[in-house]
């Protein structure tokens, strides 16, 4: 396992952890709704900016097909879920398209 992946996992986890210890801390007090809001949005917003960190170069180095077949991918699966469909859904459209531009570019 990579540096990377480890951090994902690690970041996950935070997510998580914190995402359950906050309103468990306040079970006493009704949570504002902009922390709600922004519990809510907190592991969506972890996970795409792990994804844009390891799917962009670094250092300006030039797009390969490979990261740019991915970057491809991603937004396709994005697509798919600003159209309020499934989760499952949108991992599927994400592989399916990149696996075919793989495979016929």
């Amino acid at each position: 396992m990579s540096y990377r992946w480890l951090l994902i996992v690690i970041s996950a986890c935070a997510s998580v952890s914190l995402r359950i210890a906050v309103p468990v801390a306040l079970t006493r007090r009704d949570l504002h709704p902009r922390i709600r809001a922004a519990l809510a949005a907190s592991g969506a917003a972890i996970v795409a900016a792990l994804i844009a960190t390891l799917l962009v170069p670094a250092h300006r180095q030039e797009l390969d097909l490979t990261a740019l077949t991915k970057l491809l991918g991603v937004g396709a699966g994005t697509v798919v879920l600003h159209t309020r469909r499934s989760m499952a859904l949108a991992l599927i459209t994400a592989a399916v398209s990149t696996a075919l531009l793989r495979a016929f570019w």
